[in-house]
């Protein structure tokens, strides 16, 4: 969700990661001692936070209800996807890419040339997020989606809305 309801004075900021119960309950992982149910009470950004797995990163706003046992997300600005991390390349191994962390990538042309970039995914739809990559002070915009083991990257013009180029990766291990 890009665009949040209106935050409140209790509002402050949350980060963790993902934890699925036995019974697919979600849970926020604060710190290595302490987890709390996880919820929202909006409907838009409870179904982004029930479309997350297992291991997944969050940063949002909200508050930490102790007394409750409960931690609620009133604005998901951030999250990080663990299924995307790692090394990709495109069917003509003309691109590579490695997915690092939930922040950092780094990008390998065919040239043999090394790109370290920062980026930031905020949810969509189910396996498709808005990506934004940065160079430095410039940003690229785009949708990122994974699917049957395929990585797509579409960057977007922001002066058009066109795509402006597309990528079409996967898992450096399935082509191998």
């Amino acid at each position: 969700m890009l665009f949040s309801p209106a935050l409140k004075p209790t509002d402050h900021t949350i980060q963790g990661t993902v934890i699925r119960g036995y019974q697919n309950e979600l849970f926020l992982q604060l710190s290595p001692t302490k987890s709390l149910p996880l919820k929202s009470p909006y409907l838009d950004i409870q179904s982004d936070l029930d479309l997350l797995e297992n291991g997944d990163y969050i940063i949002g706003t909200g508050e930490i209800r102790d007394l409750q046992g409960l931690a609620v997300i009133n604005d998901l600005e951030i999250v990080g996807i663990k299924r995307l991390l790692g090394a990709y390349k495109d069917i003509n191994q003309k691109v590579r890419l490695n997915i690092r962390d939930f922040f950092n990538l780094s990008i390998y042309p065919k040239d043999g040339s090394e790109e370290h970039l920062s980026y930031r995914l905020t949810p969509l739809k189910k396996n498709t997020w808005h990506i934004f990559v940065s160079r430095g002070m410039d940003v690229e915009l785009g949708e990122i989606s994974y699917l049957k083991n395929q990585l797509t990257i579409d960057y977007v013009d922001v002066d058009t809305g066109e795509v402006s180029k597309s990528y079409h990766l996967y898992p450096q291990s399935f082509l191998q």
